[in-house]
């Protein structure tokens, strides 16, 4: 049993880093895929050979405006419409086979929806039909591999209505109706073998003679590229195929838990954000949690709480980005839930590092320098400056009665540890306990169903109350603070 006594802190100075790994993002990740129709070219009739956004900022106005959301991924971020979401991975005379040769750097993102148009450009440089469709093929089967979260748009090639190359375009378009008949043909045998693969027949889709002259798909001097309708059209139709799922997102597998909500964030410290949810199914076992660094970082997994758990501790957080974003969902045997609600906590925009507070300390400067070291107790109170700095404590102030670290016995024998905590400090505090106070027998609490609670008329703290394991021999405890 852990007797009722105060406890002295440990002060131990040192540097934490942790590591970090790719997880799939809670917005979904669209990659526009394929040559210069992708991009956005026009080689006439507009400024600089290109129409901006082309299909794409169409297709991410109506995303938007049917209540998607959305990421649009890839390597480049050229001939963007002011306001959109500029990336993509549209290459201006890419085949096939240039496309296939990058996949596999630019799949590095992990997108959940690929767009992909290709083949143009074969056709153009009359390359056998055959040849681009086997890398066609070889571009389904590998975008689509052991990737059942992702889904894959394949767009038959456009009409082409001008001669190039010597090449007239009827015979062009002869050669681009073969390809577009194997195009349909491997999307339904890959479709059979289970992949996640819809064919979108742009081909057959589009409308080449508007009510307007400029609404017509094609603008006069370019018969390959579409004039500004004509990607409004294409933007449409993509949306169209997408919108039938009623989702960018693949559902959720049979049989798997039902997703977390109200998701929200409690800033508990410079480097501390708490995350609260409300667990909605009985079946889960477990959470995943994801996070992303300011606007514009990559999300990646950073906790897996327990089966049953309704709050987590991000920890050892980066001051100098202090705006996070965070997303849950539950997971199971059977796969995972969809995603909770994204929730941003912005850190202390100033956190105050040790060299800083104990700088600002009234009386510090006529101290000597050895009294202003973090393991210092100027003032022989038994409370070190590092202490009083995580504590949010006077240094040079004997402490007040409930300012230091207690354990607290409630009904049941279970007992708990409190402490105060600094809000700005940049420290990191753990709960340990021991048999026998020896130095290698300290084992440090789990925290993760730590509460917090403010203090009245302070503002500058909070107290954290860790529950101690019941049972066992340990009957001493401390509170250990790390520098960050």
């Amino acid at each position: 049993m852990i007797p009722q006594t105060l406890f002295r802190a440990i002060t131990v100075v040192s540097c934490l880093i942790a590591s970090q790994a790719h997880a799939q993002s809670p917005v979904p990740k669209v990659m526009p895929l394929g040559d210069s129709i992708t991009r956005g070219t026009n080689d006439i009739n507009y400024p600089n050979g290109s129409i901006p956004g082309g299909y794409r900022k169409e297709l991410g106005t109506r995303l938007g405006t049917a209540g998607f959301t959305y990421d649009f991924v890839g390597q480049k971020n050229d001939n963007a419409a002011p306001g959109m979401d500029p990336d993509h991975n549209g290459n201006d005379g890419f085949r096939t086979d240039e496309i296939l040769a990058n996949l596999t750097a630019w799949l590095a993102v992990d997108p959940d929806v690929v767009l992909l148009k290709a083949g143009t450009n074969d056709i153009l440089q009359d390359k056998p039909v055959p040849t681009a469709l086997a890398n066609l093929s070889a571009l389904i089967d590998a975008i689509t591999t052991n990737t059942p979260h992702r889904r894959l748009y394949v767009s038959t090639v456009l009409p082409i209505t001008q001669s190039w190359n010597g090449k007239t375009a009827a015979y062009l378009n002869g050669n681009a109706n073969s390809y577009n008949s194997g195009v349909r043909d491997l999307v339904q045998t890959y479709a059979n073998q289970g992949r996640n693969v819809t064919l979108v027949d742009m081909n057959t889709s589009i409308v080449l003679t508007g009510q307007t002259p400029a609404e017509n798909f094609y603008q006069p001097g370019d018969g390959i590229h579409p004039g500004q309708a004509g990607y409004n059209q294409m933007g449409t139709i993509w949306f169209n195929s997408i919108n039938t799922t009623g989702s960018l997102f693949e559902p959720p597998p049979e049989g798997a838990p039902a997703a977390p909500t109200g998701l929200s964030a409690v800033i508990r410290s410079a480097t501390r954000i708490e995350l609260k949810w409300t667990d909605k199914a009985d079946d889960e076992t477990g959470f995943q949690i994801v996070r992303k660094t300011g606007s514009n970082g990559a999300w990646e997994p950073v906790a897996t709480p327990a089966a049953d758990s309704v709050s987590a501790v991000m920890q050892d957080l980066a001051t100098g980005a202090n705006i996070y974003s965070f997303a849950i969902r539950a997971v199971n045997g059977s796969g995972h839930s969809e995603w909770s609600e994204i929730v941003v906590g912005a850190l202390p925009a100033t956190p105050v590092n040790y060299e800083s507070w104990r700088d600002a300390q009234p009386g510090f400067p006529a101290l000597l320098a050895e009294e202003r070291e973090a393991t210092a107790d100027p003032n022989s109170d038994g409370v070190s400056n590092l202490l009083a700095y995580a504590l949010a404590l006077d240094p040079l102030l004997f402490p007040t009665v409930g300012s230091l670290p207690v354990l607290v016995a409630e009904e049941g024998a279970e007992y708990f540890f409190h402490y105060r905590r600094s809000k700005s400090a940049m420290v990191t505090c753990e709960v340990q306990i021991s048999t026998n106070l020896e130095p290698g027998s300290w084992q440090t609490v789990d925290d993760s169903e730590a509460s917090y609670e403010d203090i009245p008329e302070d503002d500058t703290a909070e107290e954290v109350i860790v529950p101690l394991p019941s049972g066992g021999d340990a009957s001493f405890a401390r509170l250990r603070v790390v520098l960050d």
